[in-house]
């Protein structure tokens, strides 16, 4: 009877200089050394749990705060200064509620190589950020429906399980298919336009990038909103996701109809600014300031200053 597969780490690598972080120095500024605790806790409950990734359900927080003795609400703005501050991968957070980093995956590859383990070991689709260049061969990317969570007790489980790896198999040569006829429909350059202009693509922003082609949007548009996120800054998909959603909102199917539309002042009849009486109001200015000017006596060297009214005697 095979031994069932180990999916966490006993233990995990933490580099010397940790401390010197500097991000990790301003956690510690704001909320104290309570706060590397709690950041040290994450760590342990993911490489403990499934080992690359954790996540969250309703009384994760409730029970954190019972071990550490911590205050809840501290907590939960701990957790958002670590997104912030890229010690979690925040985008990952926002559409699954999962904790996680491309550090943390990588240490779970080591730790994983390190076993001298020769089977394959499954991970989750969704949840992984590391690039095909960066995932080493023995890690395979499957949909969450399709990993095996258990494993038998008995010969009966065996036949199942083996027949499961068959369908497995079998799903994955066709979702290998499908991604290259989508790639070959897709603009070529698609991904690395993205890589060029935002960042590194990951199989997640890979997929996005599938279903908006799949959705119909054309790429051409999916290239011109990447394009206007690098030269706003942006650093996710997120922004390039809110500028498809607003083009299809307003009807925009062409990368020409994003150029910024040029601003003409309204016309009188459009405007509510009555115009004329500013107009009449600066010219009563200017003739009183004439007047003034004009009843003012001549200024020499010799008058005294008294004269003009500047300094009394």
């Amino acid at each position: 009877m095979p031994r069932p597969q180990k999916k966490g780490l006993d233990y995990f690598p933490q580099d010397t200089d940790f401390l010197n972080d500097r991000r990790i120095v301003s956690l510690i500024g704001r909320w104290g050394a309570q706060a590397v605790t709690y950041y040290l806790y994450l760590l342990c409950e993911i490489f403990h749990g499934e080992g690359y990734y954790l996540k969250l359900d309703k009384d994760f927080d409730s029970v954190a705060a019972v071990r550490l003795k911590m205050n809840l609400e501290d907590l939960q703005q701990i957790r958002d200064f670590l997104l912030d501050r890229e010690l979690f991968d925040a985008e990952l957070y926002q559409q699954h509620q999962v904790l996680s980093s491309a550090w943390i995956q990588e240490r779970y590859q080591l730790a994983v190589r390190a076993r001298g383990n020769r089977r394959a070991i499954q991970v989750e689709e969704d949840y992984w950020l590391l690039s095909s260049e960066e995932t080493e061969d023995y890690i395979r990317l499957c949909p969450g429906e399709h990993l095996l969570r258990t494993y038998p007790a008995n010969k009966k489980k065996e036949n199942q399980r083996k027949e499961n790896q068959i369908i497995k198999q079998n799903t994955q040569e066709t979702c290998v298919v499908e991604e290259e006829e989508e790639e070959r429909k897709t603009c070529p350059d698609l991904m690395e336009c993205y890589r060029q202009n935002i960042g590194k693509v990951t199989p997640a922003i890979k997929k996005q990038l599938y279903r908006c082609i799949r959705e119909g949007t054309p790429p051409e548009l999916v290239r011109a909103a990447i394009e206007r996120g690098g030269l706003s800054g942006a650093h996710s998909w997120r922004y390039v996701q809110t500028v498809l959603e607003d083009c299809k909102q307003r009807g925009v199917s062409s990368p020409d109809q994003l150029k910024p539309r040029s601003w003409t002042p309204p016309s009188a009849a459009e405007s509510s600014i009555d115009y004329d009486a500013i107009r009449t109001y600066l010219d009563t200015a200017q003739d009183r300031w004439k007047n003034e000017q004009a009843s003012l006596p001549a200024f020499s060297g010799s008058t005294p200053l008294t004269d003009y009214g500047f300094c009394s005697q």
